[in-house]
C-alpha cells in the first residue's frame, strides 16, 4: 500500500532494504556504491504509455547484486539522470517501477517515498489480466478480442 493513503495497491520492484543507499548518476542506478549492471535489450520501436501520451523508450536488462534480473525501460530522450542520495530508513524499503521515467515510486518522497514494512501486502508473481489501452478500454466489450493481451495471461513476473 502507498504510504500516503494506505489504500492504493502498488506493484513495484524492491530495490533497497533498510540501510541501503540508492542514487541515480548520469542515468545509471547505484546501490550501496555499486553500479547496477545494465545491458541494452534489442527491441525496435518500443513505445509505452505514460499517462495520456506514448513515449519512445529503450529497454535494458538490469541485474541486482543478488543476481535478480529483470527488464527496465527508460525514456529514449530526457531520461531520469541524477537524484539525491536516498538512504533507506530502518523498517522501510525502497521501490522503483520498471517503467523508470513514468513511475510514481520511492524517488518521490512526498507521494510514495520509503515504504514501511507495515505497508507490504505481498509479492506479485503472475500477470492475471492485461489490456492494451492504445486500442480501447475494458468497458468497450465489442473490442475485447483486440484489447486483451492474450499472450500475457498468467505470465510469470520476473
Amino acid at each position: 500500500k502507498t504510504p500516503t493513503d494506505n489504500r492504493t495497491d502498488y506493484i513495484k520492484r524492491l530495490i533497497g532494504l533498510p540501510g541501503d543507499e540508492i542514487i541515480f548518476v548520469e542515468g545509471d542506478l547505484f546501490l550501496n556504491g555499486r553500479k547496477i549492471k545494465k545491458t541494452k535489450k534489442n527491441i525496435q520501436n518500443f513505445k509505452i504509455r505514460c499517462g495520456e501520451r506514448l513515449v519512445d523508450t529503450v529497454a535494458y536488462n538490469e541485474e541486482l547484486p543478488n543476481g535478480k534480473r529483470y527488464i527496465a525501460v527508460y525514456n529514449k530522450d530526457n531520461s531520469y539522470q541524477n537524484s539525491d542520495k536516498f538512504i533507506v530508513p530502518k523498517n522501510h524499503y525502497f521501490f522503483l517501477g520498471d517503467n523508470r521515467d513514468c513511475s510514481k515510486d520511492s524517488r518521490y518522497l512526498n507521494s510514495v517515498g520509503y515504504v514501511s514494512k507495515l505497508n507490504l501486502v505481498g509479492k506479485a508473481r503472475i500477470i492475471f489480466f492485461s489490456t492494451d489501452k492504445n486500442i480501447g478500454n475494458i468497458f468497450q466489450i465489442w473490442k475485447w478480442f483486440n484489447i486483451i493481451r492474450w499472450n500475457r495471461f498468467f505470465d510469470k513476473i520476473k
